[in-house]
């Protein structure tokens, strides 16, 4: 039996059917949830690739488990993606009429379209009544909608169904006090929606993820494990709620507990640490390594975010980070523009980003990857020094890698549209609450012009010209290193992407292993009864 279903995935991100399209992976937030549930002697199943499963899968995996079932979740941060409504109506119809549990997703892959600004989620509102249906009618229990993407939901339209019920933010007090809730009135009428935007920070600080066999964790697999909660900066472009908060990150004593449960339960010693800035904080980088990262009967391996200016006032970090076990850094660089950095919080500079680089470098060598995260479209930047930049991306051996994106801004008439929503908007970044402050102009209601004359169809065709000469170089991130580490990708093949260390036939041998488990995978959670 189990208490409680929660299905969850990571939609496709690039056009290319490759190691960075699908993912094998283990999802933190899911995980949460589920272990705080499980705490209380609830047995709950996470259900990953569930973009992979047909209506009927998802119906099967639910008449498997339907004994004392309480209610059934959807997990959609990683889910959103960039399809036209067209493309999500025909894996709407492919979803429904498949006979087969599994599907395949392929075709996706290259329905993605970089030129639209908003992700949706790929179980459209008519995916998402038809499971709040089926629950309604058939189990009598609610289908409860979180995670991130929430916001791209229409919650005012005719098609949504009243069994669907939608939690923003933070969700594991929520699921909790719907569990003891349910537990004793299965009836209980559910709210609609629910808003919870605080937790308790001193349990969250003690907290843990417990893994179960029916999440079937491998030697190989690299796990989620969260360090802090919060960004101890407010960079102009950033739209994460939690920004300017310090001292977020876990106790040592829980931390190492964990890690170590996991290694002689599983075997497991690699990790994408669910943190968002690791080097934040002087402090942070030393009790970590003093507490945790030392004193493990394994040697960790992990991947991050970090923050370029960090190490520049502070270089010994860097021989603490590598000694903590990172093997992969991701760096929101942004722009190599000195005022349009300075402008988004980013005031580093060319000058000093090549000077710390060069430092890592000589620091790190090829044991710790870094990766550059770029944005064009920047507010003051012009488009001769985004071209200039993607050039140096391309050719500087002082990064293994580095991802574009066009500047995302939320045009001024959407607020009429969120203000018809019962969803909470997300909280405005500094840009998009002062567009006259940062030189940006509306055109209409999608396009927009910067003081430079660089309008978002310009950043949109600068991204799109992006060609490293290994196209690999050029989709990696902390978390897609991750996934293809445990796809059986070395480091030193990655360490080497720009001159061959991957080859078409360790990309095909890899893609093949990955579909290979996701289909094994979702082959014994269709034939469990927990």
């Amino acid at each position: 039996m189990a208490h409680a279903i929660i299905f969850v995935d990571r939609a496709p991100r690039t056009r290319e059917l490759d190691l960075t399209s699908l993912h094998y992976t283990h999802f933190a937030g899911a995980a949460k949830i589920a272990s705080e549930l499980r705490k209380d002697g609830k047995d709950v199943l996470i259900v990953p690739n569930c973009m992979n499963l047909s209506f009927a899968g998802i119906k099967q995996i639910i008449e498997n488990n339907k004994e004392n079932l309480l209610w059934v979740g959807l997990s959609t941060t990683l889910m959103g993606m960039r399809v036209t409504e067209q493309d999500r109506e025909e894996y709407y119809n492919i979803w429904t009429k498949s006979s087969d549990a599994i599907i395949d997703i392929d075709f996706l892959v290259k329905k993605v379209d970089d030129s639209l600004t908003t992700d949706v989620i790929l179980w459209n509102t008519k995916a998402l009544g038809r499971i709040s249906h089926m629950l309604a009618s058939s189990y009598s229990v609610p289908f409860i909608i979180g995670g991130a993407a929430v916001g791209s939901l229409d919650t005012t339209g005719p098609l949504v169904h009243p069994n669907m019920h939608v939690v923003q933010n933070y969700a594991e007090s929520y699921t909790k006090e719907l569990n003891q809730a349910l537990s004793s009135n299965p009836r209980k009428d559910v709210p609609y929606l629910v808003n919870n935007s605080v937790y308790d920070n001193t349990e969250f600080k003690d907290s843990q993820i417990y893994w179960a066999d029916t999440d079937f964790i491998e030697s190989d697999d690299w796990l989620p494990i969260e360090v802090a909660r919060g960004c101890a900066f407010n960079c102009a472009y950033c739209n994460y709620p939690r920004r300017g908060e310090f001292e977020s990150y876990r106790h040592a004593e829980s931390m190492r507990e964990e890690l170590i449960r996991n290694y002689e339960k599983y075997g497991v010693t690699k990790y994408m640490l669910v943190d968002d800035l690791y080097n934040d904080s002087k402090d942070k980088v030393r009790y970590l390594y003093d507490h945790v990262w030392s004193r493990l009967p394994f040697k960790p391996e992990w991947t991050s975010f970090m923050r370029l200016d960090m190490f520049w006032s502070d270089p010994e970090s860097a021989d603490i980070i590598k000694a903590s076990g990172a093997r992969y850094g991701g760096f929101g660089i942004e722009t190599l523009h000195d005022q349009a950095g300075k402008k988004i919080g980013k005031g580093l500079g060319r000058k000093r980003i090549l000077e710390t680089l060069a430092m890592l470098k000589e620091s790190w060598g090829d044991q710790v990857l870094v990766g550059a995260n770029m944005i064009a479209g920047l507010p003051f930047e012009p488009i001769e020094s985004i071209y200039e930049s993607i050039d140096w991306t391309m050719t500087t051996d002082l990064i293994h890698g580095s991802t574009w994106q066009h500047l995302t801004m939320v045009p001024p008439d959407n607020l009429k549209i969120l203000s018809n929503s019962k969803l909470q908007p997300e909280p405005k970044n500094r840009i998009d609450s002062d567009f006259d402050k940062f030189g940006v102009k509306w055109l209409d209601e999608k396009n927009w012009i910067n003081s430079v004359g660089v309008t978002n169809a310009m950043a949109i065709e600068a991204v799109q010209r992006y060609k490293p000469n290994n196209p690999w170089s050029g989709r990696f991130n902390q978390y897609l290193y991750a996934d293809i580490r445990s796809a059986g990708v070395t480091h030193e093949q990655i360490a080497n992407v720009r001159t061959g260390g991957l080859t078409t036939e360790n990309i095909d041998s890899s893609l093949a292993l990955t579909k290979h488990r996701i289909s094994k995978r979702l082959n014994k959670l269709l034939n469990l009864k927990v």
